[in-house]
């Protein structure tokens, strides 16, 4: 019998049932460990996306601010050189382009 236990490699040998338990319940720990940081993970990406978002619509808003006060500022500036040029024609000037 001694003989027959020397020939046999650690994966032949029997694990004891209390073993096995342990090493499940480990690995069980593990997983909900793993579940958890991942959770916290997700919800962090979440965040970050969603403050991200917020630039974005911040950014647009901004960008069309912009744009009616350019158009406001343009209008006043076409009025300008309109006027500019009338007065040019009252007094014979040719109008520079």
């Amino acid at each position: 019998m001694d003989r027959k236990l020397r020939n046999k490699s650690h994966g032949d040998l029997p694990a004891s049932v209390r073993l096995v338990k342990q090493i499940r319940s480990e690995l069980r720990a593990e997983l909900r460990s793993l579940e958890a940081r991942l959770d916290s993970l997700d919800s962090k990406m979440e965040s970050r996306f969603d403050q991200m978002l917020v630039v974005s619509h911040r950014t647009q808003v901004l960008m069309e601010e912009q744009r009616s006060e350019n158009r406001i500022v343009l209008d006043g500036l076409k009025t300008v050189l309109d006027r500019q040029d009338r007065i040019e024609r009252k007094l014979g000037l040719e109008p520079t382009n």
